[in-house]
């Protein structure tokens, strides 16, 4: 009985999984919660910590995403953080893109103008002013963080101050 379940385990082992690593299984995710295209990254843990600790001051105590013209490039060369590290640090460490991070302070900077506002302010002219390039990309953003679209936030914002 013993000879016969150390074989079946072997089958198993050999031919019942699909022979794929733990690394193969879990394709991005690794122990030290690096992106598997980063596992030879040079950037150590602490080094990291400083750089997302920099970047989370920099965009809290300014207002450097009303930017609309601010790029990674313009960012890494502002905070003085090599662009490949930055980059990773948006996708490892804050789990979003570049853009993703940038539009979140922007729609939250929207909100507190709104909430101010009660709502009477020019939806487009606000979008532009805040740094977004398209309507559209705000109008996304917007919705993704709100659930609402800006024009039916703006309704609800009336409503509650009339």
């Amino acid at each position: 009985l013993l000879l016969f379940s150390a074989i079946a385990i072997v089958w198993y082992w050999v031919f019942g999984r699909d022979n794929k690593t733990a690394d193969e299984l879990n394709e991005f995710a690794q122990p030290n919660g690096y992106l598997r295209s980063y596992k030879h990254s040079a950037l150590s843990e602490t080094l990291a910590i400083t750089y997302k600790d920099r970047i989370t001051s920099c965009f809290n105590d300014t207002t450097i995403y009303l930017d609309s013209n601010l790029s990674l490039e313009l960012l890494a060369k502002d905070l003085q953080i090599p662009k490949h590290y930055l980059s990773q640090l948006f996708n490892v460490y804050f789990k979003k893109s570049f853009h993703s991070f940038v539009a979140e302070y922007r729609i939250k900077y929207v909100l507190e103008l709104l909430n101010t506002n009660n709502g009477r302010l020019k939806i487009e002219s606000l979008a532009y002013s805040c740094g977004f390039n398209s309507k559209t990309s705000f109008n996304r953003y917007f919705k993704e963080k709100t659930g609402f679209t800006p024009s039916a936030y703006q309704v609800q914002l009336n409503r509650q101050s009339a």
